[in-house]
C-alpha cells in the first residue's frame, strides 16, 4: 500500500486512515482515495489518490467550522469515519456527523453536509465518555456501535447499535442486524454473514474486550445480552486471542 502513497509529513498527526475502495480497482478513470483523519482541526484531514495517475503529495484540508455540539465553541475535530457510496462520513469528537464529498470542479474533498442529530449513547455513558464508537458497513447500511464500560474500564458491559438514515442524516436505533454478524476489533471492523462461520450467530456483535486477557465478547442484538465468546464456544480460549483478522481466519478454518 505504501508504494502507492506520497511520503507522510511527520509533523502531522495520524488518527484514522480509510481507503475508498480496494486497490484492485485502480484505474485512470477512478482511482481510490486514501483519507487520513488527524484528530486536529488544522488540518482536519489529508487525502491522496492512488495509482499511476494519483497525487504526488498529500492534500490537506482545514476545518474552521465550530462544532455545534461543543460547549466550548471549538472547531470540529474528527475521530472516526467510514467510506460509503463514494462519500466519507466523519464523526467529530463531539458526535457531529459530517459528509465529505469530492468537488468535481476543484478535484478536492470538501465537507458538504452536517447531521443535526448528535451521535452519542442514549445512556449516562455520554457524560462520562467511557465508551468507544465503531463504524462498519453492513448489508448496505452504515452501522454505528457504541461499546460502553459503565462499571469498569476493563469490561464492556453496555452496547448500543444504530444505523444511519442517509436522507435525513439521522441515527436510528437498530433493532436487528438481520443475518449479519459484526466483528469489532481495536483497528478493524468487519460485517460477515453469520451462517458462513461455524458456530457464529447472526444478529450479533462480536467485540474485542480490553480486559480478560484481550479476549472477545458477544452482544445479542435481539435479547440485549452480553456474554463471553469463550463460554459460548465451549471454553475455547485459544480461538479468541488476537486481532479481528486472526479471529476470522480461525473461525473460517473451523467452518471449512
Amino acid at each position: 500500500m505504501s508504494r502507492f502513497l506520497p511520503k507522510w509529513c511527520p509533523d502531522v498527526p495520524t488518527l484514522l486512515p480509510a481507503l475508498s475502495s480496494s486497490c484492485r480497482f485502480l484505474s485512470k478513470k477512478k482511482s481510490p482515495i486514501m483519507i487520513v483523519l488527524t484528530g486536529a482541526s488544522c488540518p482536519a484531514f489529508a487525502f491522496s489518490r492512488l495509482g499511476l495517475h494519483g497525487d504526488s503529495d498529500w492534500r490537506k484540508s482545514d476545518c474552521r467550522i465550530v462544532d455545534p455540539h461543543c460547549s466550548r465553541g471549538r472547531w470540529m475535530r474528527f475521530s472516526n469515519g467510514i467510506w460509503f457510496q463514494d462519500r466519507f462520513y466523519a464523526l467529530s469528537v463531539e458526535g457531529t456527523l459530517a459528509v465529505v464529498e469530492e468537488d468535481v470542479n476543484s478535484d478536492l474533498l470538501r465537507i458538504t453536509k452536517f447531521g443535526k442529530q448528535r451521535a452519542v449513547p442514549d445512556s449516562d455513558l455520554a457524560a462520562t465518555r467511557r465508551f468507544r464508537e465503531c463504524l462498519v458497513e453492513s448489508e448496505g447500511k452504515v452501522v454505528l456501535v457504541f461499546l460502553g464500560s459503565a462499571r469498569s474500564m476493563e469490561t464492556v458491559d453496555h452496547v448500543e447499535v444504530f444505523r444511519l438514515e442517509l436522507k435525513e442524516l439521522a441515527w436510528v436505533r437498530a433493532r436487528s442486524l438481520g443475518g449479519a454478524a459484526l466483528f469489532l476489533g481495536s483497528n478493524t471492523c468487519v460485517s460477515v454473514e453469520g451462517k458462513k462461520l461455524l458456530e457464529c450467530k447472526g444478529n450479533c456483535v462480536y467485540f474485542a474486550a480490553s480486559g480478560n486477557g484481550g479476549g472477545w465478547g458477544v452482544y445479542d442484538v435481539e435479547s440485549g445480552v452480553i456474554s463471553s465468546c469463550e463460554r459460548d464456544f465451549g471454553g475455547r480460549t485459544d480461538l479468541f486471542q488476537g486481532n479481528t483478522t486472526t479471529l476470522l481466519c480461525k473461525l473460517q478454518r473451523r467452518a471449512d
